[in-house]
């Protein structure tokens, strides 16, 4: 796929463009969609939107749609006399872009939105030619949407608007809070410690699934998710206890007057 441009890529090309992508963001290659991406070959993905990508990969797409363009443009210069620039050396991606890049990311990480099923593209295999692969600026923002004149055709229904999910902290912090799941499902372990403790592991998986719409959440994909508030300190370890974890110091309203309904 390096010596390609990117319409000719296969889709096994783009398993291997999307595992390459992940190493460089020290991302593990699992997280990344490269078999959901991998439906389309080249020409078809440079044809989708960014909206598009966030629907195959709610997490990465946006990552990935900004990448893909950077490669696209780097070899419609190469093939009309520019300077040949292997894809993945420093100077293929300016520090701008990577800095852009790696803030997109880390706010992925600590939104946490892990789990989230993909919208359908829904698209169509039209191609893009190389005229407009070079006007398409990879980091240019999405230009708002045309304004409708007043009123709604008639007999056309007003779209709900998708309810907020909140945050898997959150989400935990809430059930402590809940004498319906504490302490049957989620336990108070040490209150003044901030430290809590799974009681079942997989229905409090399953509960959040529900919230998300993932009938496939698991504990395991769950405590991963939990990872990503280490950064941030909402969420700590505690090493050497099992189901066991701690609000950190920038987790806010968890404190309450009866632990584990007790009283």
């Amino acid at each position: 796929w390096q010596t390609k441009t990117v319409k000719d890529w296969t889709p096994q090309d783009i398993v291997q463009w999307v595992n390459s992508e992940a190493r460089s963001l020290n991302v593990c290659c699992t997280e990344m969609a490269g078999e959901k991406f991998a439906l389309y070959d080249g020409a078809q993905l440079l044809s989708f939107t960014s909206t598009a990508f966030s629907d195959i990969d709610s997490r990465y797409g946006p990552v990935l749609y900004q990448k893909l363009h950077e490669i696209a443009s780097s070899r419609y210069h190469q093939l009309n006399g520019g300077r040949c620039i292997k894809y993945g050396s420093e100077e293929s991606l300016d520090e701008k872009v990577h800095n852009t890049i790696m803030t997109n990311l880390d706010s992925i990480r600590d939104e946490s939105n892990y789990g989230q099923p993909p919208m359908s593209p829904g698209l169509s295999g039209k191609t893009m030619d190389t005229s407009e692969i070079a006007t398409v600026p990879s980091l240019s923002p999405q230009p708002p949407p045309k304004k409708k004149g007043p009123g709604r055709p008639k007999g056309s229904k007003r779209k709900k608007k998708p309810e907020k999910l909140g945050r898997l902290w959150e989400f935990l912090r809430d059930l402590l809070k809940n004498r319906e799941y504490c302490p049957s499902l989620i336990v108070w372990d040490n209150y003044e410690e901030g430290m809590f403790r799974f009681v079942h592991s997989d229905k409090v998986a399953k509960l959040w699934g529900t919230k998300k719409d993932n009938p496939d959440m698991n504990y395991e994909k769950l405590s991963r998710a939990m990872r990503y508030y280490y950064k941030s300190k909402v969420l700590l370890p505690v090493y050497g206890r099992r189901l066991v974890y701690k609000f950190g110091p920038t987790a806010t309203g968890w404190k309450v007057d009866n632990p584990n309904f007790k009283d």
